[in-house]
């Protein structure tokens, strides 16, 4: 289901083609992935160093099941968890960002419609989800009820529309090859 709240795009269901479990393949870190929960499952695992979900996330071409394998992700040292968890914590919106500049930018109808919605907010209205999510349902939202979760998954959306609507003309498709904010990314998560 998507809806429109005001000045904010609300969105909750695989079939949304802003969803997290949205299934349109699309190249990051020289990987295909089947959806963006997939690649942030692969993304986590690989950060935190649980390489068992880093190759289920891998193998995963269900986008249904991508978010149970993004939740079961297991630090290998119980000692550092804390630490390697507030790490990817801070480090998430910048790879959920790069994650979703690259499969929009690599589809051009996808990229037309997270264009056209340049200067909305997006809200994932996932009830279970404070932390990507708003931690409200949709028809919560509807009711007027404030959402209470950080929303990053939504924070993302509203940066890669933003980032593809500021230069349309001058964007270049990524064509699979990862984009310079990951590469940042990645050795700032390791500093």
């Amino acid at each position: 289901m998507i809806t429109k709240i005001g000045n904010s795009i609300v969105f909750y269901g695989a079939g949304e083609v802003f969803s997290c479990t949205h299934s349109q393949p699309f190249r990051w870190r020289e990987m295909l992935f089947s959806d963006p929960m997939t690649a942030l499952a692969w993304a986590k695992a690989s950060f935190i160093g649980d390489r068992q979900v880093a190759q289920q996330a891998l193998q995963n071409s269900r986008a249904a099941k991508a978010k149970l394998i993004y939740c079961s992700v297991v630090a290998p040292c119980a000692e550092m968890a804390e630490e390697h968890f507030a790490r990817w914590e801070r480090a998430l919106e910048a790879v959920a960002f790069d994650i979703l500049l690259s499969k929009f930018s690599q589809h051009q109808e996808l990229r037309r419609k997270i264009v056209s919605c340049d200067g909305l907010n997006f809200i994932y209205a996932d009830k279970t989800d404070s932390v990507l999510g708003a931690g409200r349902s949709i028809e919560d939202m509807l009711e007027g009820v404030e959402f209470s979760g950080q929303n990053i998954y939504g924070l993302a959306l509203d940066r890669v529309a933003s980032t593809l609507g500021k230069s349309e003309s001058d964007f270049l498709f990524s064509g699979g090859k990862l984009p310079i904010a990951f590469k940042y990314v990645m050795s700032a998560m390791r500093a």
